[in-house]
């Protein structure tokens, strides 16, 4: 069963691990701005989490609806629109299926985690959200 999920798992695992590290190294550079114009100290750990969490609040809920908008679309069985939005590695999944010997047979067997896999990923970011909420609470 975990054969089954792992590219699933190591996909959702790399995304997180993008977002979170665009988004330290961001507001790093902003606290660093903002500290050096007020004239006080470079860097302030609570300001720094407190922003952190915002912005990993605000993204994880953006990635979580557009999750469950793709997956409507695609249980909606519109699929020119599911379709459009799916995940990078999604596409090309499918089009090396798409060019198997057996068209029919490959489009049987396509399965759509894309929405459940941004909805997972969402989550999981705004639960780290959370986790640097509560770091910027001490």
């Amino acid at each position: 069963m975990v054969k089954k999920y792992l590219r699933e798992l190591e996909s959702i695992l790399f995304y997180i691990a993008v977002i979170l590290v665009i988004n330290l190294l961001a507001v790093f550079i902003y606290g660093a701005i903002v500290g050096a114009l007020n004239g006080t100290d470079i860097f302030q750990a609570s300001s720094f989490f407190g922003t952190v969490a915002n912005a990993l609040f605000f993204e994880g809920g953006i990635i979580l609806t557009f999750g469950a908008f793709l997956e409507f679309f695609v249980k909606a069985r519109s699929p020119s629109i599911g379709r459009s939005m799916m995940l990078p590695h999604e596409v090309f999944s499918r089009m090396a299926a798409l060019e198997a010997k057996d068209k029919d047979a490959a489009r049987m067997e396509e399965d759509h985690s894309g929405g459940w896999m941004s909805i997972f990923l969402g989550t999981m970011i705004i639960i780290i959200s959370a986790m640097f909420a509560i770091i910027s609470l001490k």
